[in-house]
């Protein structure tokens, strides 16, 4: 999505770090607290690294969420760019 909307690779590049990190630290902050349902929009939510490398586990039903929310943010690229290229 950032690499659509910036007009340089670097600026896109960054701004995709501090996304992460900054949705990263917000899921970490917000873990049992009242407001927990705020880290909802982080992707780290939705899945357990140690249960799939311990045990070889994984959530489908968190794996279909983490599916639609990066089809919905590939679509909604495909759709600017088609807005603001030059046809």
């Amino acid at each position: 999505m950032f690499s659509v909307v910036a007009d340089r690779a670097s600026v896109a590049q960054r701004a995709a770090m501090a996304t992460v990190f900054g949705l990263f630290l917000l899921e970490s902050i917000v873990t049992g607290t009242d407001y927990s349902w705020v880290g909802a929009v982080a992707p780290m939510r939705y899945f357990d690294p140690t249960a799939i490398l311990v045990d070889g586990t994984y959530d489908v039903a968190a794996a279909a969420i983490l599916s639609v929310a990066t089809l919905a943010l590939v679509g909604a690229s495909q759709w600017y760019f088609g807005r603001r290229d030059v046809n």
